[in-house]
């Protein structure tokens, strides 16, 4: 089966239109940015939907290693998301639910009848509220490009930052709330650890997180299915 869209309207929207049509035990999606680090990488991932019954289960994503400065300044905060995120609840949480997903047939069929305003968050959210099985599977791994630039990775946060109110609707606060939750210690020490790694870069990460609170508190727009893709993330390129 081929889609070909020549009218392009975010992945969330062509995945439901993937899921409307479908009809396997497990689907997997895989962006085109993505690039798997080992053969087995699909068979590690799908493994535990197969032989242990689990619902979604998600990769663990590395980063490229980055040639931009601003790439540079990013990889510092993303390996501190990364340490957080691996340190909660052995991976299993809405902070490794990213890109790549692989999922049961019983939670992708549940997917059709659902608004997706955010394709992760809300496929994980999903699957906790129906009591199914989240798996973090750090052995199956892939790497992706960060953003080059601040313009692109205000362009990707508008996705991140401006979808709770969409997921509240959805879910419920409480839920939700529960779910993005995270323990200040771990943050503090996930913290700690990243700045003795990047003494410099880190709190330069920081300045950039502030930067991006300050314009995201100035963006009115209505969030929605349809975003503004960011282009020069999607090269991988070499990914020596």
């Amino acid at each position: 089966m081929v889609f070909d869209n020549k009218n392009q309207k975010g992945p969330s929207y062509r995945q439901k239109e993937i899921i409307e049509r479908v009809d396997t035990d497990i689907l997997l999606f895989l962006n085109a940015d993505i690039m798997p680090t080992a053969a087995d990488f699909l068979d590690a991932l799908v493994e535990p939907i197969a032989v242990a019954g689990a619902d979604l289960t998600v990769p663990k994503l590395v980063e490229k290693q980055p040639t931009t400065l601003f790439e540079k300044i990013d990889y510092a905060g993303a390996s501190f998301k990364q340490l957080c995120a691996e340190m909660y609840k052995e991976g299993n949480n809405i902070y490794t639910c990213r890109a790549v997903r692989a999922y049961s047939k019983r939670l992708y069929t549940l997917l059709r009848n659902a608004d997706i305003t955010t394709d992760d968050a809300y496929s994980y959210l999903l699957c906790v509220q129906n009591n199914f099985r989240y798996k973090y599977v750090k052995k199956a791994q892939a790497i992706y490009r960060l953003p080059q630039s601040f313009n692109d990775y205000f362009k990707q946060g508008i996705r991140f930052f401006k979808t709770r109110k969409a997921l509240v609707n959805a879910f419920g606060e409480v839920l939700v709330n529960a779910e993005f939750g995270f323990p200040k210690s771990l943050a503090v020490r996930g913290a700690l650890i990243t700045f003795l790694r990047y003494p410099l870069r880190f709190p330069m990460y920081v300045v950039v997180l502030l930067c991006m609170s300050v314009k995201l508190a100035l963006y009115k727009k209505e969030v929605a299915t349809h975003w503004e893709t960011s282009q020069s993330t999607k090269f991988l390129g070499s990914t020596k």
